[in-house]
């Protein structure tokens, strides 16, 4: 119902702003206007996950109160992981970097988490790639811990919904043979958008100042 709302409003508001121009002030009403119908689309398609939401729960509370008792040292079990590789121009170090990285954050007790990388190749430049991360980790894994990160991988967490957009999995156009459902294809969307609007939202803050600068608003004159 607020969502419907918010778009009744969104359309008045742009039936206010495309009716009553800026004559003296064209260009600068045209840049303004443009980037909030961008908005206003980017808005559009973040409200999708909302009309049919997934939700999701794992109760780690319960987790921490059977085998983390006050006290008492954690009754989790310890957990052991290898990552495996094999050549560094087929499988780039930063790949491996990531994936370590990402697995030394887990939301598990530090003491009880171990790393084993094993590399077929024995490549030099995946042992020193490898030494990077592990000074790198000092500094990532308490990051992470910190402020909930997610994803861990830094590469990932730093690249995001760019990364998703030039992906052969973007959702513009995977999926056309049954991959993805429609509503799943317009929530998943969002996520290819969102990096571009930081174009359309620079332009919109630059506008105050060029306004004020030459004397013109993006409003006509009441």
């Amino acid at each position: 119902m607020i969502i419907v709302i918010r778009l009744v409003v969104v359309g008045f508001f742009f039936h206010y702003r495309i009716t009553n121009p800026a004559s003296d002030a064209y260009p600068l009403w045209l840049i303004s206007v443009i980037c909030e119908i961008w908005f206003a689309l980017s808005w559009i398609l973040d409200q999708f996950p909302k009309w049919l939401p997934i939700e999701r729960e794992t109760y780690l509370d319960r987790l921490s109160l059977r085998y983390e008792k006050e006290g008492q040292p954690s009754q989790l079990s310890p957990l052991d992981i290898f990552v495996s590789t094999v050549d560094p121009m087929k499988e780039p170090p930063l790949i491996t970097a990531n994936t370590v990285l990402s697995i030394l954050a887990v939301d598990y007790p530090v003491e009880k988490v171990s790393c084993y990388v094993s590399d077929d190749g024995a490549a030099m430049l995946t042992f020193e790639a490898l030494s990077e991360t592990s000074e790198f980790a000092k500094k990532w894994v308490p990051f992470c811990k910190k402020f909930n990160i997610e994803p861990r991988a830094p590469e990932w967490w730093a690249l995001g919904s760019v990364e998703i957009f030039l992906s052969k999995h973007c959702p513009l156009w995977y999926g056309y043979g049954g991959g993805l459902k429609w509503l799943e294809r317009m929530s998943y969307i969002n996520a290819t958008v969102y990096p571009w609007t930081s174009i359309p939202l620079l332009a919109y803050c630059t506008l105050p100042a060029v306004c004020l600068l030459t004397g013109k608003f993006i409003t006509p004159e009441v």
